[in-house]
């Protein structure tokens, strides 16, 4: 072999080195994109803020830092003072407490009408989903969508 067709073999080999590193530069990328929010929503949330509105929102667009609970404390303490930040609220837990409270009100008032089980299947549904494990609960719900299909077709 020549040295000029070392050279075009070593280019060509440079050529498929470098494109296999933009491709995956370009897949890094993707990835980074996609997981990027996810793991500022979980830091923001660690920190007692939500991204979505006020406080949060606006700190969410001025942060440029590394995606850890200490740096963003440290960013709220230096950038704004000490705030407060209120604690973490569960999302679901509010509407699972107020349909259990709903639950136990209609609970009382059919146990004073004289009723012993659940009469509707709704009160079925609800007593499993309050009773049962996650397995009964889908099966549950299942069953529920069948029925109100099955009425809706009739």
């Amino acid at each position: 072999m020549t040295s000029e067709e070392m050279n075009v073999s070593e280019d060509m080999e440079d050529n498929t080195v470098i494109a296999e590193l933009r491709s995956q530069i370009k897949t890094l990328k993707s990835e980074n994109k996609t997981l990027k929010p996810v793991a500022q929503q979980q830091v923001f949330k660690d920190v007692g803020l939500d991204i979505n509105s006020g406080f949060g929102k606006a700190v969410s667009k001025l942060y440029t830092g590394p995606l850890e609970t200490e740096a963003l404390q440290s960013f709220i303490d230096e950038e704004f003072g000490e705030v407060e930040v209120q604690a973490p609220v569960p999302e679901a837990s509010e509407p699972v407490s107020q349909m259990n409270q709903g639950q136990q009100r209609v609970s009382q008032v059919m146990s004073k009408a004289g009723s012993a089980g659940p009469t509707d299947i709704s009160d079925a549904f609800n007593e499993v989903v309050q009773n049962g494990t996650v397995k009964d609960t889908i099966a549950a719900r299942l069953s529920m969508i069948d029925s109100v299909a099955k009425e809706q077709n009739k």
